[in-house]
């Protein structure tokens, strides 16, 4: 079913709203009452002061219903930009080709895309919660390890990797491949994420090898 409108605010607002109408009516009739039985110079502070209490209160319930509204407005408009933002993340994670890998600090894998299902030979499912280390040769496991620590604790937020040396892979059969990578960090509620973009480059050096070998 459709939600329903922001100016009905669903029964708890329904409910103010009566509220309101409620203590207005109130005071009218006070006011109404007072006046009919007593002239207006002989009102005396008791009935001044029930009148305008009165008055008051639904003054401010109705300050507080207006509030209530406009932030249950704004509160479905940052929801909605949200779900709008979450979607074009969701999509543009699912056509990339390039592998795009989060891990947090004890590099364990949260996010891993179809870009890096179809590179590295494994579902999200399979490796979501596992170390990042499944998808890396053994020989570069510490090594990888200190470059995240240092990253982690640099100034800069992104960073290439590979720049002094050969990035290689793990495909799920156990075959390396030769790769470019570039590393970025977020912080978020507290934790500090990283993400790695990762592209098989083995067409473009077998390539670059062919070419070598006949020049």
């Amino acid at each position: 079913a459709p939600p329903a409108p922001a100016t009905a605010g669903g029964p708890a607002l329904a409910l103010l709203w009566i509220a309101v109408l409620v203590v207005i009516v109130h005071a009218a009739v006070e006011v109404g009452t007072i006046i009919a039985r007593e002239p207006a110079s002989s009102l005396g502070w008791t009935e001044i002061s029930a009148v305008a209490l009165s008055v008051a209160t639904a003054g401010v319930l109705s300050l507080a219903l207006r509030a209530a509204v406009r932030n249950r407005r704004a509160l479905a408009g940052a929801l909605q930009r949200l779900r709008q933002s979450e979607q074009l993340h969701s999509g543009i994670l699912a056509i990339a080709a390039d592998a795009v890998i989060t891990v947090d600090e004890a590099q364990t894998i949260l996010l891993f895309n179809d870009g890096a299902e179809q590179i590295f030979g494994w579902r999200a499912e399979e490796v979501v919660g596992r170390p990042l280390t499944v998808l890396l040769p053994p020989r570069v496991h510490e090594a990888h390890a200190r470059h995240v620590t240092s990253f982690g604790a640099a100034p800069e937020v992104a960073r290439r990797m590979g720049e002094r040396q050969e990035i290689s892979g793990v495909r799920r059969g156990g075959a390396e491949f030769p790769a470019e990578a570039s590393i970025s960090r977020l912080e978020q509620d507290g934790r500090r994420l990283f993400t790695v973009v990762l592209r098989d480059v083995t067409i473009r050096r077998r390539m670059q090898d062919d070419e070598r070998f006949l020049a």
